[in-house]
């Protein structure tokens, strides 16, 4: 997928993932997300597997550059290329309950 400014982007971590909005495109490899407001409307994000979010741009949320790295995964500049990465195109947040 070809990133563009303004398309969703999920970060995963661990078991968990945060809705991102891409900001910047810099070129083909490397993109610039901020990190989006995010709540809950259905379930509980505590104790509950099923999990609807509402997501908004947030202009004062965390900046990340990410880059594409050889293996095809978008990892934040900086970091080993298999650590916590981004799904570009899409917001999905979820928080994990079992932990």
């Amino acid at each position: 997928m070809i990133p563009e400014v303004g398309m969703g982007a999920t970060k995963q971590v661990g078991s968990d993932s945060y809705a991102y909005t891409i900001i910047d495109v810099v070129n083909d490899r490397k993109i610039v997300v901020q990190a989006d407001h995010q709540h809950c409307t259905s379930g509980n994000q505590h104790n509950s597997e099923v999990q609807e979010w509402e997501c908004k741009a947030n202009p004062n949320g965390a900046i990340e550059v990410v880059t594409l790295r050889k293996n095809g995964r978008w990892v934040p500049l900086g970091q080993d290329k298999n650590s916590s990465g981004f799904g570009i195109g899409f917001r999905k947040p979820h928080y994990d309950p079992h932990f």
